[in-house]
């Protein structure tokens, strides 16, 4: 920095202090873990000891998640550059033109001193920015441009053009020329020739703010959740309480179930089925206790009501009969007031009941007084069946 930066401008520092360096991180690690990963990779790789180095992931669109280069720092120039001014504070290679598959590279002969390499008569050494496409670049002396661009097109393979800006240095003109590659003066040059115009500080360079924490962001998140962290935690307690209490209230409610399922197989068994399997016992109990009806009904000699009724009932559905009432009282006969058409229909509904094995008899019939017809009345003996 030569002064102070104002409102907006940009405040450029040394980028030989803050190489961008790629490394080879799992697609599917985001965030912190992601982050985690990069630190440990750059301590086992350049072997530099943590506490007094920085890493910082390079996002350039601040959005990115798989991210996979870093900007490697002294921790006490971070805390210097996080005093300067200016609308953002960037490594001076960053500030080139950049464009996909155009390298930007300038020559800065007259440079300060503090950026400046020095050679062994004690003088300046030019230093060269180079900026290879948006995502990467560097900043280095002369005597290692050629080299490290060398390792750039070994890795990445030869761009579609070269923006050489600055000032000339002949032995790394020369050396580009030797490579083959197309280098062009201006902008301009590399519009003309179909390719997009490299532009500056416009593919999201100013996220990348060195006075910005990378994890400050992440703490006021983190302070920011805390109050909602105890109420999801309050709330995650109540629901464990609650689901608790709700289990008891289930394993209650099945130790009561197989405790009345117990006490009904055991009435079942005393009463009704001594032996054998339970397969069903609703249906096992009602077969008993119809097995127990008929065998009452043989000792006694006594039909039984309700079965003569409804077999009563299927002779008796006919069009041009209408039951009116039915009635039994015990030790007496079944007796039905039916309202039909004739006296004949009167005798032939007789007739009917005793060819389906009942023992009846017309008790009463007359002109009906509700309407036209006869009411008959009808007895049916529950005593003894008729003889066929």
């Amino acid at each position: 920095m030569r002064g102070p930066a104002g409102a907006r401008q940009v405040a450029l520092v040394p980028g030989a202090a803050l190489p961008l360096l790629a490394l080879d991180l799992p697609r599917g690690l985001r965030g912190e873990a992601r982050e985690k990963v990069a630190r440990r990779q750059v301590h086992d790789r350049l072997r530099l000891d943590p506490s007094g180095v920085e890493v910082r992931p390079y996002a350039p669109d601040g959005s990115d998640q798989h991210w996979t280069r870093v900007f490697i720092a002294d921790r006490k120039l971070s805390e210097h550059w996080k005093t300067l001014t200016g609308r953002a504070v960037l490594p001076d290679y960053l500030s080139l033109p950049a464009a996909k598959g155009v390298w930007t590279i300038q020559v800065e002969a007259a440079a300060p001193k503090a950026q400046s390499g020095v050679d062994a008569d004690g003088a300046q050494v030019p230093v060269v920015m180079v900026r290879l496409g948006p995502e990467d670049g560097f900043t280095t002396t002369s005597e290692l441009a050629s080299i490290l661009i060398g390792r750039a097109l070994a890795d990445q393979g030869k761009p579609r053009a070269v923006l050489r800006l600055g000032a000339p240095l002949e032995g790394l003109d020369l050396w580009l020329a030797d490579q083959g590659l197309p280098v062009l003066q201006s902008a301009e040059d590399i519009e003309g020739r179909g390719l997009p115009r490299p532009v500056v500080l416009e593919h999201g360079e100013l996220t990348c703010d060195l006075r910005q924490d990378p994890q400050a962001a992440r703490r006021r998140l983190k302070r920011q959740l805390v109050p909602w962290l105890w109420v999801l935690g309050a709330a995650a307690v109540a629901a464990c309480i609650w689901s608790s209490a709700q289990i008891v209230a289930l394993q209650r409610a099945t130790s009561a179930q197989a405790a009345v399922a117990a006490t009904n197989a055991e009435l079942v068994r005393r009463h009704f089925v001594p032996a054998g399997p339970l397969l069903d016992a609703r249906a096992q109990v009602s077969a008993a206790l119809a097995e127990r009806r008929a065998s009452a009904r043989r000792v006694q000699g006594r039909t039984d009501p309700v079965e003569l009724a409804g077999r009563a009932a299927e002779v008796l559905a006919r069009p041009d009969v209408t039951t009116m009432r039915m009635s039994y009282a015990s030790g007496d006969d079944l007796r039905f007031v039916l309202q039909v058409s004739n006296f004949a229909v009167a005798d032939e509904l007789v007739g009917a009941l005793e060819d389906a094995g009942m023992r009846a008899a017309l008790t009463d019939s007359r002109i009906s007084e509700d309407g036209p017809g006869v009411q008959a009345e009808v007895s049916i003996q529950l005593s003894s069946e008729a003889q066929p």
